[in-house]
């Protein structure tokens, strides 16, 4: 007699994180990390949930393992309901819309961000959702409502080998000046023309042996003559000489020249990072 296979919900079980499930918690956020994103160790984690100013859920499955995490709170400044992350199993969506259903049940009908402020491994502080390697989260995201408000470009440059000479040389201009950020933080490189600072750029020391370049802009006034160019091979080189394995950058989803100039200097889009907004 042949056997019909029916499908059967499959239980969830959320509740608040306790103790005993932080190393699930990080191997989960681990694995879905990017690419040249460092490993969540437990002091940073717990720094960003101490003090109760994050919540975080857990979902369970009837094992007591844990298949996905989320933190929220509500924004001290309006009031608006904050879902700072979302991790779930690709394998378990079921997990992902009862962890999304109970934010929204428990933030109460208020405006909603979710991934307007950095998960627990952005370099930097970097918020948003990778929607290329999340795509199932995104849609879930976009199933109950929730809107595109704001979103960057994550892109990793994976080898500084091809760098046979330094690349801030080959423009012939004046070295740019460079500054150590305190406690060890990293570089800002600055031209300056007169008192006028003119280009500029932060580069953050590498973790793990990805160097972050934070921020990169030349005046209206001295652009289309290869000094951003010119800025930027001496921000990899800084970063090679100092033990980078690595270079990662973001751009803003409105600066197509910052972002065509990474990729014109073997930067690789990784992905890119979408906030969300629900509500009034």
């Amino acid at each position: 007699m042949a056997q019909h296979k029916t499908d059967l919900p499959v239980p969830v079980h959320l509740r608040p994180q306790e103790a005993a499930d932080l190393p699930g918690v990080l191997e989960l956020i681990n694995e879905m990390r990017l690419p040249g994103e460092a490993v969540l160790r437990p002091a940073a984690y717990q720094h960003l949930t101490a003090q109760g100013r994050v919540t975080v859920h857990v979902g369970m499955d009837p094992l007591g393992r844990v298949l996905g995490a989320m933190g929220t709170s509500l924004r001290a400044g309006d009031g608006s309901g904050l879902i700072h992350w979302l991790y779930a199993r690709q394998d378990a969506p079921h997990i992902t819309a009862a962890l999304l259903s109970q934010a929204c049940t428990t933030l109460g009908p208020r405006r909603l961000y979710a991934f307007s402020e950095p998960g627990p491994s952005a370099l930097a502080a970097v918020p948003g959702l990778p929607i290329g390697h999340r795509y199932r989260l995104a849609d879930a995201l976009m199933g109950a409502r929730f809107i595109p408000c704001s979103s960057q470009r994550f892109l990793l440059l994976d080898d500084l080998t091809y760098l046979e000479q330094p690349v801030a040389a080959r423009g012939g201009e004046p070295p740019t000046k460079v500054t150590a950020l305190g406690r060890n933080r990293g570089w800002l490189l600055a031209k300056r023309q007169g008192k006028a600072v003119v280009a500029s750029a932060v580069l953050l020391a590498p973790r793990e042996g990805t160097a972050l370049l934070w921020q990169l802009h030349v005046s209206s006034r001295h652009r289309r003559r290869g000094m951003g160019s010119r800025l930027l091979g001496q921000c990899l080189d800084l970063a090679d000489a100092n033990g980078a394995q690595r270079v990662a950058a973001y751009a803003d989803r409105d600066d197509s020249a910052l972002y065509h100039m990474l990729l014109a200097h073997h930067f690789c889009l990784v992905d890119t990072l979408v906030a969300y907004r629900r509500g009034p």
